[in-house]
């Protein structure tokens, strides 16, 4: 029997504080698995905006643990409450065809030309 995971711990390294890719966040949220993310540019504004998850400091252990554990605790509603946004996030905003129009609507944005 395969089962679904209960969270998604996604570190993040203070030492890269200004490229930390998302794509471990969006994995998640396409599987509708709450994440505990670093409290770094890449991935804390994608957790704050969209409610999938807790973010922590990266270099606080026992934060890490305690927003696991907060996690595991959860309610049965608050993990489906939490797996919903995931979801929802993820078929919304942190999709393929979505971000393709968010890069062409920048790109015509920085050259003053539709794309």
């Amino acid at each position: 029997m395969v089962r679904r995971p209960t969270l998604s711990p996604v570190p993040g390294s203070g030492s890269s504080k200004f490229a930390v890719p998302p794509g471990s966040v969006r994995a998640s949220d396409a599987s509708g698995v709450p994440v505990v993310a670093s409290d770094l540019p890449g991935m804390a504004p994608i957790v704050k905006e969209t409610g999938t998850g807790l973010v922590v400091d990266p270099t606080d252990p026992a934060a890490i643990a305690a927003a696991c554990r907060e996690i595991l605790d959860a309610s049965p509603e608050e993990r489906a409450a939490w797996r919903r946004r995931a979801l929802e996030a993820a078929h919304r905003t942190y999709n393929w065809e979505r971000q393709v129009e968010i890069l062409f609507a920048e790109y015509g944005r920085l050259t003053g030309r539709p794309w």
